[in-house]
C-alpha cells in the first residue's frame, strides 16, 4: 500500500492503481488503500469507480474525513451537487479549517443557484455574539489572519485586531465595513457586510472579502 501511495503522489497512476489493488486483495479492510486508489481513479477520469472506492473506505472507516472530502469532490465531478454538499458539509463539521472544502461546496451551491450560500462559503465568514466575541470563524478567515482556531474563536474582535498586523480601521470592520491588514509589506484591503442570525440573543454573521485587486486598479 505505501508504495502505491508513493507512486500516486509521483503521478505514476497505472503503477499506483496496480499496487493499491494488490494491497486491497491482500487486505480487504485497508481503508487507506481504498482511499488512495479512489483518488487515482478520479484523476484518471474513472469517476464511478472512484465513488465506489471512497464509499468502500467510508464503510470501513466512517470517521475518515479524507475519504469524505474525496467522495464529495467525486460527486462534484459527477455532477451530483446535492450529494456533494452533504459530504462536504459533514467534512466541514468535522474540520472547519480547510478553505478548499468551502470552495468546493460553494461551487455546488452555485450549480443549485443557492448564491447566498455560495457567497458565505467563498467569503471569510465570522460569527459574532452580541458582545462582538467571535463564536465561529471559517477556514478562509483563519487563513487570512494567519491564526489557528484556538486563537480566533472565543476572542473579542478587538483582541483579534490587536494581535495581527492591521490598520486602526480593522478594529471597526464589523461596523464600518472597511479595513486593511498587512502581509510581507503589502496591504490587503478588506470590505465586509453583516447580516443578523436569528436567535436569543441574536448573533451577527460578518462576511469579509478581499478587494485589493479592485482597489489597486482604481488607484
Amino acid at each position: 500500500r505505501n508504495r502505491g501511495l508513493a507512486r500516486a503522489s509521483a503521478g505514476a497512476r497505472d503503477q499506483a492503481t496496480s499496487d493499491l489493488s494488490e494491497a486491497i486483495r491482500l487486505n480487504g479492510r485497508d481503508a487507506a488503500a481504498y482511499t488512495g486508489r479512489a483518488h487515482v481513479r478520479l484523476a484518471r477520469g474513472e469517476t464511478d469507480a472512484s465513488l465506489a472506492d471512497f464509499s468502500a473506505a467510508l464503510g470501513l472507516l466512517p470517521q475518515s474525513t479524507a475519504a469524505l472530502i474525496g467522495r464529495g469532490h467525486a460527486y462534484v465531478v459527477k455532477g451530483l451537487p446535492d450529494l456533494a454538499i452533504a459530504d462536504l458539509t459533514e467534512a466541514i463539521r468535522r474540520d472547519s479549517t480547510e478553505a478548499d472544502t468551502y470552495e468546493r461546496r460553494a461551487k455546488c451551491y452555485v450549480r443549485l443557484e443557492k448564491h447566498e450560500s455560495a457567497l458565505k462559503d467563498r467569503n471569510r465568514a465570522v460569527e459574532l455574539d452580541p458582545n462582538d466575541v467571535i463564536v465561529r470563524a471559517n477556514g478562509a478567515f483563519r487563513k487570512m489572519v494567519e491564526l489557528p482556531q484556538s486563537l480566533v474563536e472565543g476572542q473579542p474582535w478587538s483582541a483579534l485586531a490587536a494581535s495581527i498586523q492591521a490598520d486602526e480601521h480593522f478594529a471597526s470592520l464589523p461596523v464600518t465595513g472597511q479595513g486593511t491588514i498587512h502581509r510581507e509589506g503589502h496591504a490587503i484591503y478588506l470590505e465586509s457586510r453583516t447580516s443578523e442570525i436569528p436567535g436569543d440573543p441574536p448573533r451577527r454573521l460578518l462576511l469579509v472579502r478581499d478587494v485589493t485587486a479592485a482597489r489597486v486598479a482604481d488607484q
